[in-house]
């Protein structure tokens, strides 16, 4: 086990389509309006369907913090 100095912090961040996105979720987000209408806009064209999973995971990951 790694231990920290008391004074020391760690810090964390998430993106839009990572909290947002969801495989398979009813509601549409602004996300998926615009990956269907620009998909060249996002990295090798990898929308928010193949890149999210917050949605479905966060409880498991922020047992991790």
């Amino acid at each position: 086990m790694i231990k920290f100095d008391k004074k020391f912090e760690i810090g964390v961040s998430l993106s839009g389509p990572q909290t947002e996105g969801n495989k398979n979720k009813v509601h549409k987000n602004i996300m998926d309006y615009w990956f269907k209408n620009n998909p060249k806009d996002f990295f090798n064209q990898q929308g928010p369907d193949l890149t999210c999973e917050f949605y479905d995971t966060y409880k498991e990951k922020l047992k991790w913090l």
